[in-house]
């Protein structure tokens, strides 16, 4: 398919490659003691009790065993999404510096325009949150008037990455790509106040420029999809 994203830059996006198969029907890869190892079209494989599929009066024909969607989604998108999730926010921590100077690659493909690391979401208590993706934040440096910053503290040439607080105490924390220093920070507003005006005022402005991402896209392998990222800025 092709991802059109915010600025209407046309990227190819392969989502087959990407996401795992909805199809509830798998093969018996392998037995192992009162268990079966399942495999489905994606080629993932999860480890089923036998008691589980004879409780649930799942039967066996040709080696194939059709889940219900409950299963399925438990042992095959759930479990799997999340340990996914988890290795991928692994290593976006250990390698955002790189990652972020490296904006250009990141806007070239659609999987990488479309990675979600745990670092992008922003709000507050009592007032929510909105997550985004990497491209879609990345698109909106150029918005300068909003999320550009000539100095703070001791740091300058500052892109807004995320914006964390309190509407009550007023105190926030906020992670920034500083461009001077080519390194992800994160300023807190204990030594002094760097936006003007309440927390609430701020998000909604830091929202209006971040837009909407591609809505009704969800990858799953995005722990794969880092991995590939990181091979593909080696070779440059």
């Amino acid at each position: 398919m092709i991802l059109k994203t915010k600025l209407g830059k046309n990227i190819a996006l392969d989502l087959d490659k990407w996401q795992i198969s909805s199809a509830t029907t798998c093969s018996i890869h392998d037995e192992v003691e009162d268990d079966y190892i399942l495999e489905n079209r994606s080629l993932q494989r999860a480890r089923l009790s036998k008691s589980i599929i004879r409780d649930n009066e799942l039967p066996i024909n040709n080696g194939q065993i059709q889940l219900s969607d409950g299963l399925y989604e438990y042992y095959f998108l759930q479990s799997q999404r999340e340990a996914s999730e988890r290795r991928m926010n692994q290593l976006f921590e250990q390698h955002k510096d790189l990652i972020f100077q490296h904006q250009e690659l990141i806007l070239s493909k659609g999987e990488y325009y479309l990675l979600r690391p745990q670092l992008l979401k922003s709000g507050g208590a009592y007032i929510g949150g909105f997550t985004y993706c990497l491209g879609t934040l990345l698109e909106s440096f150029h918005d300068r008037e909003r999320i550009y910053f000539e100095e703070i503290q001791s740091y300058q040439d500052l892109y807004l990455i995320s914006l964390q607080g309190s509407p009550l105490s007023g105190r926030y924390v906020a992670s920034f790509w500083c461009e001077d220093l080519r390194k992800v920070v994160e300023i807190s507003s204990d030594k002094s106040k760097f936006f003007s005006g309440p927390l609430f005022d701020n998000l909604k402005q830091f929202k209006k420029v971040i837009g909407k991402s591609p809505i009704g896209i969800k990858l799953d392998h995005q722990d794969k999809i880092f991995e590939q990222l990181l091979d593909d800025i080696r070779k440059i």
